[in-house]
């Protein structure tokens, strides 16, 4: 689940480089909001989590889920991540300012099906904005 996490927030930070100009530079990324996904009841997969600013540069993360099926013999039940503490800093420093949405999702290897995940959203602005 933390890694599921961490994950998200990685792959939520991506962003393609495709513009020029005053829309690429350096800056920080900030986590908005972190929120269940559309019609979140379809998936299996249905973590609930909150974000708690720590800092400027740090937020706390709380998740819970509870899976209503065994994964193999050794995993399934209840799940909660408590004070899980990111470090902005770890995230790419270029990119291309603005707002971004970000669903991320967790999905069956095998068969290719999504089980459920998280919407996020983020910004990247650049250093020295003092807005938060």
């Amino acid at each position: 689940m933390i890694l599921f996490l961490y994950a998200s927030i990685l792959a939520a930070s991506f962003a393609l480089v495709t513009c020029f100009g005053e829309a690429i530079g350096t800056g920080k990324w900030m986590v908005h909001n972190i929120e269940d996904l559309p019609d979140n009841e379809q998936y299996m997969f249905r973590p609930k989590c909150r974000r708690n600013k720590l800092n400027r540069t740090h937020d706390c993360f709380r998740c819970e889920l509870d899976l209503e099926f065994d994964i193999d013999n050794s995993y399934g039940g209840s799940y909660i991540i408590k004070d899980f503490v990111f470090d902005y800093s770890e995230l790419e420093k270029t990119g291309v300012y603005g707002m971004f949405l970000a669903m991320t999702y967790v999905t069956n290897r095998t068969t290719e099906n999504r089980l459920g995940g998280l919407k996020m959203n983020l910004e990247f602005d650049r250093f020295g904005s003092d807005d938060d």
